[in-house]
């Protein structure tokens, strides 16, 4: 039989544990323990699922009793809810997907309870099925018990998980990477403008560009006399295609702006050098 594991972790061993200490300390008797902690002990299978090309046995809920049970000393029995194929067959994976996470609501009392990580990770999956705005993701948050807060932040951070995802698929596949602004490619321009005893040399990503503030650094440095500076050069570099299609549509007029604003005699320019983007194909 195989389970469906809607964590990002797999089965905690210390819930095991748990599970399996009020088990053996009823010997077995599952009733006394559902009656004594409100812990419900239900396994959830659907049967005949079609998996990868293969028919299985589906375990969707009760991951963490199927296994505490198993190793259990004192229990023999295995409380299940076998779903047959003539009920499931309709259902998508992802509404599989949500119910698995739904047997473990985020308020449950005494099971492994679903995260904001789980949350959400399931709110991609139907995102990328359904789409960003799609009602399926709605009814899916409605199913937790969510405060208004929690909605809002695990919402967000739906959009931007799948917004990420649909950027990096539609990247182009020869689209150079930059680690951060310490990336060698990039110091190794910087330390070859900088041998410009005169030119303030920034490094700016196009994702998160904030030219007005590198600007006023420069001019405050200049103005306290502390460099001889004569120039101002930003090294550019994109951590995205669609940073680079907004810097190319937006942020390079700005800096032009700046360079004509500015006294040419205490700033001779303000420019920019693009990092390359793109890796030559063969």
């Amino acid at each position: 039989m195989k389970s469906l594991q809607i964590r990002d972790k797999d089965l905690d061993p210390n819930h095991v544990d748990g599970l399996i200490e009020k088990i053996d300390s009823a010997l077995g008797n599952l009733k006394v323990v559902e009656e004594t902690t409100k812990q419900k002990f239900l396994v959830i299978v659907l049967r005949d699922r079609m998996v990868r090309g293969e028919e299985v046995d589906l375990r969707i809920g009760g991951n963490h009793t199927f296994k505490a049970i198993e190793k259990s000393k004192n229990c023999f029995i295995m409380p299940t809810l076998n779903i047959p194929k003539s009920v499931h067959s309709d259902w998508t994976d992802e509404e599989i997907r949500a119910l698995g996470e739904y047997l473990n609501p985020i308020n449950s009392v005494l099971t492994l309870q679903s995260t904001e990580d789980d949350i959400i990770k399931t709110g991609v999956v139907l995102a990328n099925q359904f789409g960003s705005d799609s009602e399926s993701i709605a009814q899916h948050l409605n199913n937790h018990n969510l405060s208004s807060k929690q909605r809002t932040r695990i919402r967000t951070n739906i959009t931007t998980q799948y917004n990420k995802q649909k950027e990096l698929q539609e990247q182009p596949k020869n689209f150079i990477v930059y680690e951060n602004s310490t990336d060698t490619r990039i110091q190794s321009m910087v330390d070859q403008l900088k041998k410009d005893y005169h030119t303030y040399v920034s490094v700016l990503s196009s994702g998160k560009l904030s030219v007005g503030d590198v600007v006023q650094r420069a001019v405050k440095e200049i103005k306290d006399g502390k460099n001889n500076i004569k120039r101002i050069k930003l090294v550019v570099y994109h951590p995205t295609q669609s940073a680079k299609n907004t810097f190319d549509t937006k942020w390079k007029s700005m800096i032009d702006a700046w360079d004509w604003a500015v006294d040419k005699e205490k700033i001779e320019s303000i420019t920019y050098i693009e990092m390359p983007h793109l890796k030559e194909e063969i």
